[in-house]
């Protein structure tokens, strides 16, 4: 069996805190499960949104979708641990309410 090209698990969920895991490739293929687990966790009550960017290996333009309507719904992103050729997606494109901890 084929492994997902994505995955995100909660590692925490606290109220407005929530800390997410994301390993794979996010783009127009993959970016929908990312978007509704985030949309979700806002639709729980958690605004405080973490995510661990670690294990992604590529993201593009359309994997900022779900990031975007997150932060259209109130909450705030603190993504962690990119990858370069994530980071260089940050480095051409900057959102509002996402904050890149280096």
């Amino acid at each position: 069996m084929d492994e997902p090209l994505l995955t995100v698990n909660v590692r925490t969920l606290n109220g407005r805190h929530a800390e997410v895991e994301v390993k794979g490739e996010v783009d127009s293929s993959t970016q929908d499960l990312l978007r509704r687990e985030l949309l979700g966790l806002i639709d729980k009550g958690a605004l405080d949104l973490v995510v661990d960017l670690r294990e992604v290996s590529f993201l593009d333009s359309s994997g900022l979708r779900g990031m975007i309507e997150s932060v259209q719904r109130g909450a705030t992103l603190r993504l962690r641990h990119l990858q370069p050729a994530v980071q260089k997606v940050f480095d051409i494109v900057t959102i509002p309410g996402v904050t890149i901890e280096r």
